[in-house]
């Protein structure tokens, strides 16, 4: 495999993702958020809080699992058996499907009762959709094909739960995966080629299980909405160990011209540069800090706290993060805001922010190419509330919310 490098400092930092001492890194400290953790309200933190209902109709229905990205003029949904389709950004007036479901050349599939993945090019506003065949499908917001992405073979030869990032054609992927043996951290190569991709070496060398140390493996499609992605991975291991993986979680972002990366199990945010990573920005957490080899004991997790996912824009940092094991009662949710402005963290122990004006609660899903918040609203978590002059009814379709 070639262009493997890490830089040193890597090394260094690993293991002390929360010291200040380290020269041009920020270190948050999200251990004081979390000791005056206090409910936070969308008026709080954004000007602009938008709802916008999709149009209900039979074409445009959507399941009850879904996934959301929206574009600069434009909203994706994508649902459990269903195609990806289209709404407008402003009106959420349907416009389109985009592409087919299906084993054809122009077509895609999903499987395991979820969504299919899909991806918007943050540099020219077009659509990605993974297939079960290892490739993405390409298509342009007029529904007509583009093409496909063939995966590299030293990309292709790891299969499953890689989360991608595309700016231009320009493509990254980041292996979330324990399952399988990949020597790699990301990937890079050009959507016009087929050639090897460029790798870097891990941040930590994995503890990379095959499935003969698997004790058992639970699969929790219905918590969709309250991680963040579409779906999560609970394994449990024969020497007691146990680990999650949340494949859509988002893990590679841009951010002031510069590729970022939040890795499995990490307390750092890595900047991507010439197939290296340098150390940006880290984690205190203070008495709950998660080193990486507490990350698969069960007894540990129950005090540690582990960041899910990390969303960007100029304003906020945001985490999300969680304590205790997720199939037990007692797991404690957080997500944080740190003003990168006035640098400060604000954290508060639910899931959720609480939109006063509105009276919803709300659990943000991802970040747009603009950087605005977005969560997704089903219809059962906002029966008879009136949104925009309408009372949302059980049957409709779900409402988009963005914050900025």
């Amino acid at each position: 495999m070639k262009n493997i490098f890490l830089a040193a400092s890597v090394l260094m930092l690993c293991s002390c993702a929360g010291e200040s001492s380290q020269s041009g890194i920020t270190t948050i400290d999200v251990a004081s958020g979390i000791k005056e953790a206090k409910a936070l309200t969308t008026s709080s933190l954004f000007d602009k809080v938008e709802y916008i209902p999709l149009e209900t109709t039979d074409e445009s229905i959507i399941s009850k699992i879904a996934d959301i990205r929206v574009m600069d003029d434009y909203i994706l949904m994508s649902s459990d058996g269903l195609p990806v389709k289209l709404f407008d950004r402003k009106t959420g007036k349907f416009i389109r499907e985009i592409g087919k479901l299906g084993g054809g050349p122009e077509e895609y599939s999903s499987g395991g009762g979820m969504p299919v993945i899909m991806y918007v090019d943050a540099g020219d506003q077009t659509i990605y959709v993974a297939s079960q065949n290892k490739e993405l499908q390409h298509y342009d917001v007029k529904g007509d094909y583009l093409g496909k992405i063939v995966l590299p073979d030293n990309v292709k030869k790891y299969p499953g739960n890689n989360h991608f990032y595309i700016d231009g054609g320009n493509v990254f992927t980041h292996s979330r995966s324990y399952l399988s043996s990949c020597p790699w951290e990301t990937a890079r190569f050009s959507a016009q080629t087929t050639a090897d991709a460029d790798t870097t070496a891990q941040i930590h060398p994995r503890k990379a299980c095959d499935m003969s140390q698997i004790e058992s493996i639970n699969v929790l499609n219905d918590q969709y909405a309250k991680i963040g992605g579409i779906g999560m991975i609970l394994a449990t291991m024969k020497d007691g160990g146990r680990f999650e993986n949340i494949p859509e979680n988002p893990s590679i972002w841009k951010m002031d011209d510069a590729y970022r990366l939040k890795g499995l199990d990490v307390d750092t945010i890595y900047n991507i540069v010439d197939n290296t990573f340098v150390p940006h920005m880290a984690f205190d957490f203070g008495e709950w800090q998660c080193t990486y080899d507490e990350a698969f004991q069960t007894e540990a997790l129950k005090s540690k706290i582990k960041v899910d996912f990390v969303l960007e824009n100029d304003d906020y940092l945001y985490l999300r993060m969680h304590k205790g094991l997720r199939e037990k009662e007692d797991v404690v949710e957080y997500c944080g805001f740190y003003d990168k402005k006035n640098k400060t963290m604000h954290v508060t122990d639910t899931d959720k922010l609480r939109d006063e004006a509105v009276g919803t609660d709300l659990r943000i899903r991802n970040i747009s190419p603009k950087g605005e918040f977005v969560a997704l609203l089903q219809p059962h978590e906002i029966e008879g509330v009136k949104i925009n002059g309408n009372i949302v009814g059980d049957e409709d379709n779900p409402v988009v919310v963005i914050m900025q």
